[in-house]
């Protein structure tokens, strides 16, 4: 799997399902701010005799083809017409499509944000996104989008006059494309940071402190942004609600319940405040898995489900209230009276998790090499 955090990939449902027209109103405004490249990518069988159109068997396993053209009909055209700054064409074998699909990065060679057009590419790559659309009086979905319909983080409908996505929604920060998420971000920071000798929320990371960071990592991904503390006073940033723990110093359970309560939106990821670097790609998959369940809980590697690093939806609030009333205080006793899904994530996508003065140091250390290398 191909790791692409710098492309939004766009796909299709069906005929005329509208991610073309989008993807050309997305470029408009994208290309304003920066550099934009965009692509699009067909992937065909190898045809057998006079079988259907495709690859003969001795043709190369893929073609990549620049848009030098802003004038024909033809998406790649009305890409770079829209202010692409390049635009590129993949035509590869469905049996060589990771090769393919390489290949064609290393075409474009961008280090900025990328939109492409394809369905099949979603099972090589890892996009930061991946937007499935469709009409809306569509009433199935095609082979090839059913393949990978699992993935999206977003299903648009499609009308003849709008999408149910707002371009605004969309944005590209800190290196990844970002998608406002109908759902509420919880950060626990009401915790006695023991292991830390100090209150780990204010721990300094390149001039900020650390919940600072994760903040920033989330604002532009969520709708709504709780900070779980003990005491309304600990915090002031704006648009972010301090949310205090209605019985203090019992733990995060408590902080959950509370945050819960007070939350705008049935589905809430819920992250400590001393992982700085998660990656956003595994929590939209624990917000997926959340729709069927009422809890989604990162499983990274080998390790436990982590409750702390979760998508909890309203649904576990009684569970909660249950765990808290006969004197149970661990989050994972919640997991035995509710519906769980356990996700599993790479350990990169979770991140770093900073306990001890040990783990604070590396961390800075890396984050400092990582500045002065070219």
């Amino acid at each position: 799997m191909i790791d692409a955090p710098q492309m939004l990939l766009l796909g299709s449902g069906g005929r005329d399902a509208g991610e073309a027209v989008f993807a050309c109103s997305l470029v408009r405004k994208a290309s304003l701010r920066r550099p934009l490249t965009a692509a699009t990518v067909t992937s065909v069988r190898v045809r057998v005799g006079n079988g259907s159109a495709g690859f003969e068997p001795r043709h190369p396993a893929y073609v990549i083809t620049e848009e030098r053209c802003a004038s024909e009909d033809s998406n790649t055209s009305r890409l770079l017409a829209s202010g692409a700054q390049s635009v590129w064409h993949l035509r590869v074998r469905e049996d060589r499509l990771e090769e393919g699909a390489q290949a064609l990065f290393d075409a474009m060679g961008a280090s900025g944000p990328v939109v492409c057009l394809s369905n099949s590419l979603r099972t090589v790559v890892d996009p930061a996104l991946f937007l499935m659309f469709r009409r809306q009086e569509a009433k199935a979905l095609t082979a090839s989008a059913q393949r990978v319909t699992q993935y999206a983080d977003r299903n648009v409908v499609c009308n003849d006059i709008c999408f149910n996505l707002a371009l605004d929604d969309l944005g590209f920060a800190q290196g990844i494309w970002t998608l406002r998420e109908e759902a509420t971000a919880i950060i626990l920071a009401g915790g006695n940071s023991t292991r830390m000798s100090q209150d780990k929320s204010r721990l300094c990371i390149q001039d900020l402190p650390l919940i600072e960071h994760i903040c920033l990592r989330l604002a532009p991904n969520f709708r709504q942004i709780l900070i779980s503390s003990r005491h309304a006073h600990d915090f002031t940033y704006p648009d972010i609600a301090v949310v205090p723990d209605r019985v203090p110093g019992m733990g995060p359970l408590v902080g959950i319940a509370s945050a819960l309560e007070a939350s705008r939106y049935d589905r809430n990821f819920v992250v400590a405040c001393d992982m700085p670097d998660f990656d956003m790609r595994g929590v939209r998959a624990m917000l997926r898995a959340a729709k069927g369940c009422d809890i989604a809980a990162a499983v990274a590697g080998e390790g436990p489900a982590e409750p702390l690093f979760a998508a909890w939806r309203k649904s576990a609030a009684p569970a909660i209230e249950e765990t808290l009333r006969v004197g149970e205080r661990s989050a994972w006793k919640v997991f035995a009276r509710c519906a769980v899904k356990r996700v599993p994530i790479s350990p990169k996508q979770l991140g770093h998790n900073l306990n001890t003065p040990q783990d604070y140091e590396d961390f800075v250390s890396q984050q400092t090499r990582s500045q002065k290398s070219p």
